[in-house]
């Protein structure tokens, strides 16, 4: 018996009598549809999606790819994604319904690569492995990247079991990575034997050629917002936080993804054996150093979320190479489905439930079924103030009082909805390039909210244009940037100060420790 054998050592199907083919067709056609009825069930658009759809609404309409429009600061980690909802939110003229068109199309593509050559037991093992996945249903129409994520790896191994082209596999790679640069990591190994197999000297113009959307997308984000990463990168990584702290945080993730979405670690679990079995090891090092990461970043304060890529990931190898009799297949379908019901709100069974308790003090929270009454789909009218939630009643009272300048934290709905007329100041620094280089604050902090105070006087500059910071470091420094975000994007000086900031030459002006 061969439990771990892909369903055809050619990357395709043997020839089969018809009542075989068809019995396949229907699984899949099956699993589809239940796919299809319970994303649709549970769909949503989360409060951090409205971001980047701040920037997509400045953006058409005529601003720029700005979040606030006096400055250019890059508040999304999703270029290629955000690209993709933006066009189809011109066509569509609705961004709510846009992101979920294209979320659902993108998460049904990723399952039909997935199980394209998958044998019976395969394929009903991977549906049962992402239908009680909390991270993949809570998150795959969710208005975040990660179904352009999860449909980059489906397409990524599709194609690794079907030829190992270094131009195609880089190119998915490098979309991927535009798509979400930590991305990456999930295909270093596999890219670097590939590499090393077809030999450095013949492959490195064919790799370099597969990098370049990536290449460029970097080339652009250091030319229009003068750095290479994310505002977010800088807000969530310059934090002062020891190292050891943010590592005990990681426990704290795995630990609440365990007790809330216990068969997702089960199946990620499942596929790394498989991949060690089936001596997918390159395969299954980009999971590993997928999963090192969540764990030295603390992972997130959305629970789950982190875990979806590996998930598929690991879905794809179990639909590969998992072929075990019924006697021990349905067993283990069983013990995907009860860990999957165990959990405390079953993706199965579950729109709303009250926010997922705090654990050790670690912040991770059920963000679907806290937001899903007033940002599900199931809840959704066109003809009212939408998402219906406080943020957005306190948005549209600002907008429409006039308000120049506002300092609020929770900036996804509310800042969808003041529109951008108003300067939205956020002290935990997503959207805000100075705010991010400070240090947090002393004290109590949740994962992905770090709070920076505002200095003295850094209000009525953003208020007033003049720089009237009292300290005089940071008056400086923010001088500086003020050039690099603001100032005329051909200036030879400005492409001086771009430069000069990304050799750490200012650092020094800025304090390194929580004040």
């Amino acid at each position: 018996m061969q439990i771990f054998a892909p369903a055809a050592a050619s990357g395709t199907l043997p020839v089969q009598a018809s009542p075989q083919l068809s019995r396949s067709a229907i699984i899949r056609l099956i699993a589809l549809a239940l796919l299809s009825m319970l994303l649709l069930r549970t769909a949503w658009v989360a409060e951090d999606a409205y971001i980047p759809f701040r920037v997509l609404d400045n953006f058409l309409n005529g601003y720029g790819l700005r979040w606030n429009v006096a400055d250019r600061v890059q508040t999304y980690t999703d270029p290629l994604f955000l690209g993709i909802v933006t066009f189809v939110t011109w066509l569509s003229g609705n961004v709510y319904l846009s992101v979920i068109a294209v979320s659902l199309v993108l998460s049904l593509a990723a399952f039909v690569l997935i199980t394209r050559d998958a044998s019976d037991m395969g394929a009903i093992t991977a549906s049962f492995a992402l239908i009680f996945s909390k991270a993949f249903i809570d998150f795959s129409i969710s208005g975040i990247e990660n179904p352009a994520t999860h449909c980059a790896i489906a397409a990524y191994l599709y194609f690794y079991w079907r030829g190992r082209d270094p131009l195609l596999l880089t190119l998915i790679a490098a979309l991927a990575a535009t798509n979400r640069e930590d991305t990456v990591l999930f295909f270093l190994p596999s890219l670097g034997v590939l590499y090393f197999r077809t030999g450095l000297s013949r492959v490195w113009r064919r790799a370099l050629l597969g990098w370049t959307p990536c290449l460029a997308w970097l080339a652009f984000s250091l030319f229009y917002y003068g750095f290479l990463f994310p505002n977010t990168a800088y807000a969530k990584l310059n934090t002062g936080i020891p190292t050891r702290d943010m590592i005990f945080q990681g426990i704290v993730y795995y630990m609440n993804a365990i007790q809330f979405d216990t068969s997702t670690i089960f199946v990620i679990s499942l596929g790394l054996v498989v991949a060690y079995y089936a001596r997918e090891w390159a395969l299954a090092a980009g999971v590993v150093l997928n999963l090192i990461y969540i764990l030295r970043v603390g992972g997130d304060f959305m629970c789950a979320r982190f875990f979806s890529a590996s998930l598929v990931f690991c879905v794809a190898l179990i639909a590969r190479y998992w072929n075990p009799r019924w006697a021990l297949g349905v067993p283990t379908l069983a013990l995907i489905a009860g860990l999957g019901l165990w959990v405390p709100y079953p993706t199965v069974t579950t729109a709303v439930a009250d926010i997922t308790p705090r654990l050790i003090g670690g912040g991770v929270a059920d963000e679907r079924s806290h937001y899903y009454e007033c940002a599900g789909l199931m809840h959704y009218r066109r003809d009212t103030l939408w998402p219906l939630c406080a943020f957005t009643v306190v948005g549209a009272e600002a907008r429409d009082s006039g308000f120049k300048t506002v300092v609020m934290p929770n900036i996804g709905y509310y800042g969808w909805i003041v529109g951008p007329k108003v300067h939205v100041v956020d002290p935990f620094a997503l959207g805000d390039a100075f705010l991010a280089r400070l240090p947090i604050v002393k004290g109590p902090w949740r994962v992905g909210h770090y709070l920076r105070n505002l200095p003295e006087g850094y209000l009525d500059t953003v208020t007033t244009g003049v720089n009237t910071i009292a300290d005089p470091n940071l008056h400086e420094y923010y001088s500086h940037l003020h050039t690099v975000i603001s100032g005329d994007l051909w200036s030879v000086d400005r492409f001086k100060q771009i430069f000069l900031f990304n050799i750490g030459y200012y650092d020094h002006l800025v304090p390194h420790t929580r004040t």
